[in-house]
């Protein structure tokens, strides 16, 4: 089995899945959602140490999820968007950490698509919204066989697991994955 694991990296939302790469097809099997909550500010716990205790939450989680699957061959990522704030950046870049980290034990390249190139592989148009993610994804691999893989999660919650199935369907396009493809 060749898989691939999709990330939407944060520090509040990993969104992640993992999909089988087969030759003519990608074939979901597991979506899912590691959350992390900030500490009560009446702790007065220093928002780096805090970020730091999250963020180990996270790496936590995920390597045990990868621990359940075979080694995957590919990690497809959505890319790094700046934001617009120093505390938004830190914690984009320890859930980016977590991602690198991640690879580097496993031996395995990161590919990244940017959001737009998301929505414009699934969508057609680099401004289309989250639902219109969702919904061709859903089309795409069969709506009945997404809801059943996406762990208990709000409605407002779902985008994150979505996001990082889309990130594997535009990174799939690559010359390397193709490649890789042919292979399987």
């Amino acid at each position: 089995m060749k898989v691939l694991v999709g990330v939407d990296p944060g520090l509040a939302h990993f969104g992640f899945s993992f999909v089988e790469l087969l030759p003519d097809s990608l074939v979901p099997f597991r979506m899912s959602l590691i959350k992390t909550e900030k500490s009560d500010k009446k702790l007065k716990v220093l928002e780096s140490d805090d970020n730091t205790r999250r963020g180990r939450e996270v790496a936590k989680e995920f390597r045990l999820a990868l621990e359940d699957i075979p080694v995957p061959i590919a990690f497809c990522v959505e890319a790094q968007s700046f934001p617009r704030n120093a505390s938004a950046a830190a914690k984009t870049a320890i859930s980016w950490g977590i991602v690198i980290a991640a690879a580097e034990r496993l031996d395995i390249p990161i590919f990244q698509a940017r959001p737009q190139e998301i929505k414009q592989k699934l969508c057609g148009g680099k401004a289309s919204s989250k639902q219109a993610v969702q919904d061709s994804i859903d089309a795409m691999f069969g709506a009945a066989k997404i809801h059943s893989l996406v762990e208990d999660l709000s409605k407002t919650k779902l985008e994150h697991p979505y996001d990082s199935v889309g990130a594997v369907v535009a990174c799939a396009d690559s010359d390397l994955l193709r490649m890789m493809r042919r292979m399987a």
